[in-house]
């Protein structure tokens, strides 16, 4: 894969995570301080990101820099893979504890879920 190939890859990816996100051009150059003009030349591949700028779009996304180079993804597919990658993670550390523990967490997780339930 070339560079040009990359770039536009990127863009392609920024773009359908912003309109995915019901996010204007502007509103996301604005919070990554950028200007809509170069955000857009992003988008469209015709700029190539420094690093930093990469990250200030990801931030401003609230998505992951690895989220913006998962190009064989939709941002479904990533979001299932993080939430696989959590419940995993939970699991293992649930499987370490005794049966008094597990039952304290249990009485915790059900009582965020109320909270949030609730709002």
């Amino acid at each position: 894969m070339d560079n040009s190939s990359v770039s536009k890859l990127l863009g392609e990816k920024i773009r359908d995570i912003r309109k995915g996100k019901n996010l204007s051009q502007e509103h996301v150059a604005y919070i990554a301080s950028l200007s809509p003009a170069h955000l857009g030349q992003i988008e469209r591949g015709n700029k190539k990101p420094t690093v930093e700028t990469i990250n200030k779009i990801a931030k401003a996304l609230d998505v992951t820099i690895i989220d913006l180079f998962t190009f064989d993804m939709s941002q479904n597919e990533v979001n299932n893979t993080r939430q696989s990658n959590n419940l995993q993670t939970i699991n293992l550390l649930l499987k370490s504890m005794d049966e008094q523990s597990l039952g304290e967490v249990l009485k915790s997780i059900k009582a965020m879920i109320d909270f949030k339930n609730i709002k």
